[in-house]
């Protein structure tokens, strides 16, 4: 799997996570605003996080993932 995109389905990338959470607003009639409520976390916050999740700590990525039904896992890629 590449740091790009996921091979695995049902697994995303950190970098699809914007993808990802855009996708679940329109699926539950939701806005952005609305995910960082119930993540308990800032819209700037939020905001920053999904432009770039490499930058955002793991508290904040959990949370955005709890909201939308996605756990973290952790994996090695290809060296």
């Amino acid at each position: 799997m590449d740091s790009t995109s996921s091979s695995v389905e049902g697994f995303i990338s950190l970098n699809e996570l914007y993808e990802t959470v855009d996708l679940y607003c329109k699926t539950n009639g939701l806005n952005m605003k609305d995910i960082a409520l119930l993540a308990g976390i800032s819209s700037t916050t939020l905001t920053k996080a999904l432009r770039t999740p490499e930058n955002t700590t793991m508290n904040t990525i959990l949370a955005i993932g709890e909201v939308v039904g996605f756990r973290v896992l952790l994996g090695r890629g290809n060296v």
